[in-house]
C-alpha cells in the first residue's frame, strides 16, 4: 500500500512540473509577436523597418528645374535615400511613372530608395517620364 501512494505522489509531482514548465516555457513572446499588427518576419534579427520621415516635396517632381541643354525637359529629381511612398507621390504629382525593383539587404531601412535610373540631375520629358527606384527590403540578405 505504501508503494502505491509513493507512486501516486510522483505522478502528480510530475504532471505539475510538466504543467509548469510549459506554462513558463512561453515567456510572453507569443503576446509581443502579434502585437500591433506586426507580422513575424518583421521581427527577423537585423531587419530595419520603414523609416517615413525620409519624405521629399511633392514640388520637387512636379515643379522640377529646367534642364540647361534642353529647355524642353526637366532634371531628375534626387530620390535616393527617400521613402518609397513619399517618391511615389512626388512622381505621379508630375504624371511620372515609377518602377519598383526591391533589392534585399539591411543596410538601409525597408521601403528606402538606394538606386535610381535615369540619375538624378539627368534631362527627362516634363509629363510621361518613367523611372526605375531601387529600395533596400530592409532584411538581412
Amino acid at each position: 500500500m505504501p508503494v502505491i501512494v509513493g507512486s501516486i505522489v510522483v505522478a502528480l509531482l510530475a504532471v505539475g512540473g510538466l504543467i509548469t514548465a510549459i506554462a513558463l516555457q512561453g515567456d510572453g513572446k507569443d503576446d509581443e509577436a502579434g502585437k500591433g499588427g506586426e507580422s513575424g518576419t518583421e521581427q527577423v534579427e537585423g531587419y530595419r523597418p520603414p523609416e517615413r520621415n525620409r519624405t521629399m516635396k511633392e514640388t520637387e517632381c512636379s515643379n522640377a528645374s529646367e534642364d540647361s541643354n534642353d529647355p524642353k525637359k526637366v532634371r531628375a529629381p534626387n530620390f535616393i535615400y527617400k521613402d518609397i511612398q513619399s517618391a511615389k507621390s512626388c512622381a505621379a504629382a508630375a504624371g511620372w511613372t515609377v518602377k519598383v525593383i526591391e533589392e534585399p539587404g539591411n543596410t538601409y531601412a525597408e521601403d528606402q530608395v538606394v538606386g535610381q535610373f535615369p540619375s538624378s540631375g539627368t534631362a527627362v520629358d516634363e509629363r510621361g517620364a518613367h523611372f526605375e527606384l531601387k529600395i533596400s527590403t530592409g532584411r538581412p540578405a
